[in-house]
């Protein structure tokens, strides 16, 4: 059959556990996550992506499904139907694509409260706005947009998609 992506689940806030005993037992493990600016300077600033869940490329033919049941810090692996979930090499390609792409938006400039911008993509984009303020926790910001006849709206959008004027 050969090796094939499998979701394994992993008991709650264990996923960093799980990953590095899966590690230790030499299997091929993917576990996807992001860097985060907590409000609270205490909590984590790495979080899952996919929260209670990694990806395992194994070949099921040689490792009895048994055996992924009894890492510590696992539940088991994920079944749809009463057979073992697989995921497509499309799919684990596009999630890696996507995790390189959030990390790429984390190199934003930072705004100063007032500072005039412009949209440079999304439903907005080639508008002016005024930057307001940076939402706490993320990589949003509050804008002032302005519309037909000097309207402003308040909006909120990713930091990437603002450019300096």
């Amino acid at each position: 059959m050969g090796k094939q992506w499998y979701v394994i689940r992993s008991k709650p806030n264990k996923e960093f556990f799980l990953c590095n005993q899966l590690e230790q037992r030499y299997c091929d493990v993917y576990f996807p996550v992001l860097n985060v600016k907590p409000i609270n300077p205490r909590c984590r600033t790495i979080v899952p992506y996919f929260p209670g869940y990694l990806f395992l490329n194994t070949d099921l033919d040689h490792h009895n499904v048994v055996i992924f049941e009894r890492v510590p810090g696992s539940i088991g692996l994920v079944y749809l139907g009463g057979e073992i979930a697989t995921v497509p090499e499309t799919t684990m390609m596009a999630i890696q694509s996507k995790i390189e792409e959030n990390e790429k938006c984390k190199s934003v400039p930072a705004f100063n409260r007032g500072e005039k911008v412009s949209i440079s993509s999304g439903i907005f984009a080639g508008y002016e706005a005024m930057f307001e303020s940076q939402v706490p926790g993320s990589e949003r910001a509050k804008i002032l947009l302005t519309l037909l006849r000097g309207t402003q709206v308040k909006v909120e959008l990713h930091v990437s998609s603002l450019v300096k004027q």
